[in-house]
């Protein structure tokens, strides 16, 4: 119960949080920022993680980690690997159909929010400037490495803050499950 309150907080929330107003950039902003997303090759950027993504959701990997969080689900799993393989790859090629249309769907979506992003936070000169850097060797192999740079940065990252992260958040254990015994409703007594 308190789990699907909790679901329905953040899907009711979040379309609040999308409905904020925000300045429209100018024109020669906009038109600038639309020449550095060509230039970056957002959109190639965009269909590669996705690609990646999608081989990772499609052989049931992606669902495998999220699952294995849960310590019943890792002792259910040792007693039949084979067969929990094969339904997370069923799963998983599931939800990789599911979210690919959407991403594919959403595509222009997301081009169209680089740009207002670039335009928004960046004068149209700097877009015109930070376009011509990316279209030299230079700027081409920045913008060729960074993704694997990031990639390498966030998961050295990971391996060292997220276990950390963990054995502070076993700490609260007690405490948070004590918050969330407040909102379940009061145990009603026996009736002889």
């Amino acid at each position: 119960m308190i789990r699907s309150f909790a679901i329905a907080a953040l899907i009711t929330a979040a379309p609040a949080a999308a409905q904020t107003q925000v300045p429209t950039p100018a024109a020669e902003a906009l038109t600038a920022a639309a020449d550095l997303v060509s230039a970056l090759d957002i959109k190639g950027q965009m269909r590669a993680s996705m690609t990646a993504q999608m081989i990772d959701v499609r052989s049931g990997a992606a669902l495998s980690r999220a699952l294995e969080q849960n310590p019943a689900f890792r002792m259910a799993r040792a007693q039949n690997p084979q067969k929990f393989d094969e339904v997370l790859q069923r799963v998983g090629a599931m939800q990789a159909a599911a979210t690919e249309k959407v991403m594919v769907e959403m595509e222009p979506v997301a081009i169209q929010a680089a740009i207002m992003s670039y335009a928004r936070h960046f004068t149209a000169k700097e877009l015109r400037d930070l376009a011509k850097f990316y279209r030299t060797p230079l700027g081409q192999s920045l913008r060729d490495k960074q993704p694997a740079v990031l990639a390498d940065s966030a998961a050295l990252t990971q391996n060292q803050v997220m276990p950390r992260i963990a054995a502070a958040m076993e700490t609260i254990v007690p405490q948070v499950n004590a918050e969330l015994q407040t909102l379940a409703p009061p145990a009603q007594p026996s009736q002889p």
